[in-house]
C-alpha cells in the first residue's frame, strides 16, 4: 500500500511571503500592464493627422488634340498631364488638447484601478495566510495530543493485556483516537486549500508544501491605539485617499472630459490643401490653394454630447453612493474589530497557559489512576475545543482588521489616534 506523497517543505515569514505576491501575483502583473496601455492612448493623442497626398488626372495615353508640355524624364512625358495635392487636417476648437486631456485622465484611472487589484488582492491574500496559520497550528496542537494520548493508549492497552484495565474503557479510549484522527484529517484538507490558493495568489506552481514560519504570538497593531482611533478621523483620511473614491472621482472628471471634448466637436475642422497641375488648366504649371470644412446643418453631435452630460450626471451620483458606502464600511469594519478584539483579550489572558497546565495535570491524573476515564475524555475534549476557539478568534482578529484596513484604504497602525 503506497503511502501520501511526501513533498520537500519551503519556510517563508509573513514578510518574505507577502514580497513573492507583489512581485510575482499574476493578476497584479496583468493589471500593471492596463497603465501602459492607458498610457500609450496619451502618446495617441498627441499625434497630429497625417498629411493626405493625392495624385491625378494621369494620363496614360495621348490623342491627337494633345498639347506638347515638355518631358518630365528622358523621352517621356512631353505629352503627359498630372495633378498632385497635399491636404492637413487641421483640427479646430482645441480638439487635439481636450482629447490629450480626457486620456491624461484615462491614465489616472488605470493607476487607480491597479491599486484597487492591490487592495482587493491584498485584503485575499491576508486572509488565506492567516488561514493558513490557523490550520497550521491547529495541527500542531492536534498531533501533539495525539502523540501523548497514543503513548497512554498504548500504556492502557498493556493494562488490558494484563487484566488490570477495562476492555471497554480502552474501547472507548480507541473511539476518541478514531475521532482526533478524523479531526486531523479534516484540519489537513483545509491546509491544502489555504496551501493552494497561497500558492496562486503567490505566482507559484511547484510541488512544495509551504510552512509559515512561527512568529511571536501577537497582534497586528497596539489594541489601546485603535480604541483610541476617532471614527471620524478614519472616514476623513479614508475620503482623501480611498482608491474606490478616487475612481469615482475619475470617472466623473473623465465624464467632464469626455464632455468638453463632444462639444467641441461641433466645431466642423478644417482642411487646407496645396495642389499642382500640370496641363489641366489654362495655365500649363498651375499651384493653388484649396481649403474646405464641413457645414453644421444638420449633425452638431447633439447625441454625443447629451450622452456626455448623462455620464456627468452619472459620475456624480456614483460619487456620492461611494462616499456612503465609504462611510458605512468604515463604521462597520472598526466596531466589529473592537467586538472581536475584546473577546480575544477576555480569553487571552493567561488562559491558554492555565489550559495547558491543567491538560499536563489531567494527563498524568489519568495515568495514575486518580481521575476517570468520563472526566478525562471530557477535559480533552474541552480542551482541544478552547484552544481551537482561542486560535480561531486570533485569526478573526487578524482578518477584521485587515478588514479595517481595506475600508479604510490604508493600513490603520499608520494613522494617528486623536
Amino acid at each position: 500500500m503506497r503511502g501520501q506523497p511526501v513533498l520537500d517543505t519551503v519556510y517563508f515569514s509573513r514578510q518574505h511571503a507577502e514580497t513573492l505576491f507583489l512581485q510575482q501575483n499574476l493578476r497584479l502583473l496583468a493589471a500593471r500592464l492596463d497603465i501602459g496601455r492607458a498610457e500609450a492612448q496619451v502618446i495617441q493623442a498627441r499625434l497630429w493627422p497625417n498629411p493626405t497626398l493625392s495624385v491625378g488626372e494621369v494620363n496614360l495615353w495621348t490623342n491627337a488634340g494633345a498639347e506638347e508640355l515638355g518631358s518630365l524624364t528622358g523621352q517621356w512625358g512631353n505629352t503627359a498631364q498630372v495633378a498632385v495635392e497635399v491636404e492637413q487636417l487641421i483640427r479646430t476648437a482645441a480638439k487635439r488638447r481636450k482629447e490629450l486631456e480626457k486620456e491624461q485622465v484615462g491614465v489616472a484611472q488605470a493607476r487607480t484601478n491597479f491599486e484597487n487589484v492591490l487592495r482587493d488582492l491584498k485584503l485575499e491574500f491576508r486572509n488565506r495566510l492567516s488561514e493558513l496559520e490557523f490550520t497550521q497550528q491547529q495541527l500542531q496542537i492536534y498531533q501533539r495530543e495525539l502523540h501523548h494520548f497514543q503513548q497512554l493508549l498504548h500504556a492502557y492497552g498493556h493494562g488490558v493485556e494484563a487484566g488490570h484495565a477495562s476492555p471497554g474503557s480502552y474501547l472507548r479510549l480507541q473511539a476518541f483516537e478514531i475521532e482526533l484522527l478524523q479531526s486531523i484529517n479534516m484540519v489537513k484538507e483545509q491546509n491544502l486549500h489555504a496551501q493552494r490558493a497561497m500558492k496562486e495568489l503567490m505566482g507559484i506552481a511547484v510541488p512544495y508544501e509551504l510552512r509559515l514560519i512561527d512568529e511571536p504570538s501577537m497582534l497586528p497593531f497596539p489594541a489601546d491605539s485603535l480604541r483610541n482611533l476617532d471614527i471620524g478621523t478614519l472616514i476623513g483620511l479614508a475620503q482623501e485617499s480611498h482608491p474606490e473614491l478616487k475612481a469615482a472621482e475619475l470617472e466623473r472628471m473623465y465624464a467632464d472630459k469626455w464632455l468638453a471634448a463632444e462639444q467641441a466637436r461641433r466645431v466642423p475642422d478644417v482642411a487646407v490643401a496645396i495642389n499642382y497641375d500640370r496641363g489641366g488648366n489654362i495655365m500649363r504649371d498651375f499651384v493653388g490653394l484649396n481649403v474646405s470644412m464641413e457645414l453644421p446643418f444638420f449633425n452638431r453631435n447633439q447625441g454625443h454630447i447629451k450622452v456626455a452630460r448623462i455620464a456627468q450626471e452619472q459620475g456624480e451620483i456614483n460619487l456620492q453612493q461611494k462616499r456612503n458606502e465609504m462611510a458605512n464600511s468604515i463604521v462597520q469594519a472598526w466596531q466589529e474589530l473592537l467586538i472581536t478584539l475584546d473577546y480575544y483579550e477576555k480569553i487571552a489572558g493567561g488562559f491558554e497557559e492555565r489550559l495547558d497546565a491543567m491538560l499536563t495535570a489531567y494527563h498524568r491524573g489519568f495515568a495514575n489512576d486518580d481521575i476517570g476515564l468520563l472526566e478525562y475524555l471530557d477535559f480533552l475534549e474541552t480542551y482541544l475545543s478552547n484552544k481551537v476557539a482561542t486560535m480561531e478568534t486570533k485569526k478573526q482578529v487578524q482578518q477584521r482588521y485587515e478588514a479595517l484596513n481595506y475600508a479604510i484604504g490604508r493600513q490603520v497602525a499608520a494613522i494617528p489616534a486623536k
